[in-house]
């Protein structure tokens, strides 16, 4: 019972403050490569999810639109591969205590 409050403390009140603050501790020397590398492995899993859950969809989009398709899903999924693990790792970063 007592983890409950600690963990509700750490969540800012809106999640921009949240992410600028979890770049900077991202940034920040101080801040333990533990605690770094395990917010970019929670990154890298919850991409991951996000991509298997997407697969079904971008399947009926490529068989409806082959070549657009093709080319926008290899895009979207550069980009999502590359940002969203650093999106979430800053979500995901503990606040300093």
């Amino acid at each position: 019972m007592a983890l409950a409050p600690k963990l509700l403390r750490a969540v800012a009140p809106h999640p921009a403050g949240r992410l600028k603050r979890g770049f900077q501790l991202l940034r920040n020397p101080n801040v333990s490569i533990f605690s770094k590398l395990l917010a970019f492995a929670l990154g890298i899993i919850v991409t991951l999810i996000f991509i298997v859950l997407e697969i079904p969809l971008e399947g009926v989009l490529a068989f409806l639109i082959p070549f657009a398709g093709a080319i926008g899903d290899i895009t979207f999924d550069g980009i999502e591969i590359v940002l969203l693990p650093i999106f979430f790792a800053c979500l995901f970063m503990p606040s300093p205590a």
